[in-house]
């Protein structure tokens, strides 16, 4: 008949779940984001967000520069209706393009620093591809 040891079975759980955790069991977190480019990224898609639900006045121009940036930087174009005005047909569209740039940011944040976003933005502006 064999006998469970609680505590040898507890030190084993334990051993197990620290190397999970700091070995390998867990998503690569270590790649280098350029915080004022994810600053600037987030800040743009909450000046649309709060220009659209009116939580915030937003100045036009604002909301197009921020629009402009996100466009360019991501690739996906925004579903507004009026550019010159910045303005959204629904609120599912601005949700669509919310989670589109959202996702996009998550999947990119280690691969864009402010420098190659303006960059980017520039050749964007000028219709350089």
């Amino acid at each position: 008949m064999t006998f469970i040891n609680h505590e040898t079975i507890l030190k084993r759980a334990f051993t197990i779940a620290f190397a999970c955790l700091f070995i390998g069991c867990r998503k690569d977190d270590s790649c280098e984001v350029d915080e004022l480019f994810i600053k600037k990224f987030r800040t743009c898609i909450n000046s649309i967000q709060q220009s659209e639900l009116q939580t915030r006045n937003v100045f036009i121009e604002e909301k197009v520069e921020a629009i402009l940036f996100l466009n360019a930087v991501t690739g996906h174009e925004s579903q507004v209706s009026n550019f010159h005005f910045a303005i959204y047909d629904s609120i599912d569209l601005l949700y669509q393009d919310l989670r589109i740039w959202q996702n996009w940011l998550e999947e990119n944040k280690c691969l864009m620093t402010i420098a190659s976003a303006d960059s980017t933005l520039d050749r964007y502006n000028r219709g350089v591809p």
